[in-house]
């Protein structure tokens, strides 16, 4: 599709996008309405070769409707990607159906963007320290040459977690500077790895 058949395609129904605020008119169906209800359509195009925030959908009514195909607008922040399947609806005082959710997404998304918070910056000489009420250390925080440490200050310490718990890492090292390591299982233990070393 070209950027011209694009553009005149999107102006027989969209708002234009110059437009900063939009009436809501009750009659703004343009006769028959292109969704009686939600309906779910499949996203064949992404990027609107000038518009942000419009992906092409098809669709039909009803089983056996003539498909209908166009360029609609998303709701803010929605993320569609071409191949999912999506809801549409068209607003009873909106002029073209607007593109409500993703029913099921066949492209991997990124990872959400995360905000900053409220931090705390560090310098080389300086620590991170939780301590309780009464002033009791519980938790360190430092920056040595091998990178972050973080200490539990406590003598014994119980790691207590209802559901599973997993550890990833490029490389695991346990070592008990004084005393043994116990393993207790009420199922299989299970190790795997190339070579399996006991001595």
């Amino acid at each position: 599709m070209t950027v011209k058949s694009a553009i005149q395609e999107t102006q027989q129904t969209a708002v234009r996008p110059e437009t900063s605020t939009v009436p809501l008119d009750p009659g703004a169906r343009r006769g028959s309405p292109d969704t009686a209800g939600p309906v779910v359509g499949h996203c064949v195009d992404d990027a609107h070769p000038i518009l942000a925030g419009r992906v092409r959908v098809d669709w039909q009514v009803a089983p056996g409707a003539p498909t209908l195909c166009r360029w609609l607008p998303c709701l803010h922040g929605l993320v569609v990607r071409k191949g999912d399947r999506v809801m549409i609806q068209q607003p009873d005082n909106w002029p073209e159906p607007i593109v409500m959710g993703v029913v099921d997404g066949f492209v991997r998304r990124a990872e959400p963007g995360r905000h900053g918070g409220p931090g705390v910056t560090l310098e080389r000489d300086e620590a991170l320290r939780v301590r309780t009420r009464d002033g009791q250390p519980l938790l360190e925080i430092i920056l040595d040459d091998s990178g972050p440490v973080v200490r539990l200050l406590q003598d014994d310490i119980s790691l207590d977690i209802p559901g599973g718990l997993r550890v990833s890492a490029r490389s695991i090292e346990l070592a008990a500077r004084e005393g043994g390591v116990n393993v207790t299982a009420s199922d299989d233990v299970v190790m795997k790895g190339e070579t399996v070393r006991l001595n």
